[in-house]
């Protein structure tokens, strides 16, 4: 038998020969966990992932008109209350326009639009938005950007830190908010 640093070759070979089985049990538990997640992902509704992706455009549109809305108010003030504020209504101009543009693509796109069923979807979406905006998304970017500009950070990266915090919790509501709507009224948007 072979010494190598004072222990056997044998012995360090089972001892390989077990990590490696250690090894391959731990992935053969990942890739079971990713293909449990893939299912879950491929039985996710296509109106939810619709839905999620509006409201995500919507955001863009938001975080564009937000960033030159405040950097142009900044020209005239250097007011970090009046900055948010300005901040805060480029958010609900942006986000309104885009989420309605891409809501009207979508339906199109399905070949599905019709007048009376999107402004069912807007009699639906709107009081959630403004109730979660309200409570939810606004003051978390006006908090957020307000805390950033008072530290001394540049404008548009507080706009920007306030809208990622805002928008990560307006879309958990939102999506709570279309799961009660869904069961309560029977209605997906």
């Amino acid at each position: 038998m072979i010494v190598v640093a004072g222990t056997p070759v044998r012995r360090r070979c089972w001892r390989l020969i077990a990590w490696l089985r250690t090894c391959r049990e731990a992935v053969g538990r990942a890739a079971f966990v990713g293909d449990a997640l893939l299912r879950v992902a491929t039985c996710v509704h296509q109106s939810t992932l619709n839905f999620n992706k509006e409201l995500l455009l919507g955001e863009c549109g938001a975080l564009l008109v937000a960033n030159f809305g405040a950097v142009a108010v900044s020209h005239y003030t250097h007011r970090a209350g009046v900055i948010s504020a300005s901040a805060v209504v480029g958010t609900l101009l942006g986000g309104t326009l885009f989420w309605l543009g891409a809501r009207i693509w979508d339906q199109v796109r399905a070949k599905s639009f019709h007048a009376r069923g999107l402004a069912s979807d807007i009699g639906y979406f709107t009081p959630g938005a403004i109730v979660l905006g309200f409570l939810v998304y606004d003051p978390a970017i006006y908090l957020t950007s307000h805390h950033f500009l008072l530290l001394g950070g540049q404008v548009g990266w507080a706009v920007v830190g306030g809208q990622i915090l805002a928008f990560g919790l307006f879309l958990i509501s939102m999506n709570l908010y279309r799961a009660v709507l869904l069961k309560v009224r029977g209605k997906r948007l």
